[in-house]
């Protein structure tokens, strides 16, 4: 079973949870400027049965008009250490 990550923007993080099947968690958030209005969110988890990131996940946040894209698992790890800084 091979991680999948996203990074979704455009939402809170109690929206994110709302999209979320379990198999997928809200894993780290990084504020955009300092009025905390824009925010992206790491997601990740793994692929069960039809539970999938690219053909659930992902248009299930575009069905409420939440951006969410898919990214390697290189730049997942880099997202969540630059939000421990």
């Amino acid at each position: 079973m091979e991680a999948k990550f996203a990074i979704v923007t455009a939402a809170t993080a109690r929206e994110i949870y709302a999209y979320l099947p379990d198999n997928y968690v809200l894993m780290a958030w990084n504020p955009l400027g300092d009025d905390g209005l824009k925010t992206e969110y790491l997601i990740g988890g793994v692929d069960n049965a039809g539970w999938t990131l690219d053909e659930y996940v992902v248009p299930r946040f575009a069905s409420g008009s939440i951006p969410a894209r898919q990214i390697e698992a290189t730049e997942a790890i880099e997202f969540f250490h630059a939000t421990r800084r």
